[in-house]
């Protein structure tokens, strides 16, 4: 049986709450790197991940000529009668032990965010989120980024001349 997983990230302003786009996270099942999303218009980015489930029965036996023996003899034969009754026993068997499986079938997502958005700042405290998914599941977490405030230049000077120009034929450019 194929079960499906989803992980969902949701990246907003801190001040405003709407959703920010360009946000980047690593994604990590089970501590193995998946892949990278980006956060949508909305701010929202999900994985999602599938796998298929297997389940087989023990061997289930029958008596291939059950209707031709007598009646005391009958009475003795333990378990199946017939090949239609064996196959439906070992169906309900695999049946059952899927149904097991999908119970317990879940994953660890780690999500880390990698680059904010242009304009905000990536706290590497804040960037990172952890969820399990059950099968069939989906999870969602909410995170938020701030703004940046301003901004910064630097100004190469020439120190002797106390000025951004160069002395003589030196040159300051790529300094």
């Amino acid at each position: 049986a194929d079960v499906s997983y989803e992980a969902c990230v949701v990246k907003t302003d801190e001040e405003t709450g709407q959703g920010l786009a360009g946000a980047v996270f690593s994604v990590y099942r089970d501590g193995e790197y998946q892949t990278e999303v980006t956060t949508g218009e909305d701010g929202k980015a999900v994985y999602c991940d599938r796998e298929t489930l297997e389940a087989s029965s023990d061997e289930v036996r029958y008596c291939s000529n059950y209707e031709e023996l007598d009646a005391e003899t009958q009475k003795e034969i333990q378990g199946c009668k017939s090949e239609e009754e064996a196959r439906a026993q070992a169906q309900a068997q695999a049946d059952e032990r899927l149904a097991a499986m999908k119970n317990s079938a879940s994953h660890t997502y780690t999500l880390v965010e990698v680059k904010a958005r242009e304009g905000y700042y990536k706290d590497p405290d804040s960037g990172r989120a952890e969820m399990t998914v059950g099968a069939d599941g989906y999870q969602e977490v909410a995170l938020t980024n701030r703004p940046t405030r301003g901004e910064i230049r630097l100004l190469k000077q020439d120190l002797e001349a106390d000025a951004s120009v160069s002395q003589g034929t030196a040159s300051l450019e790529g300094a």
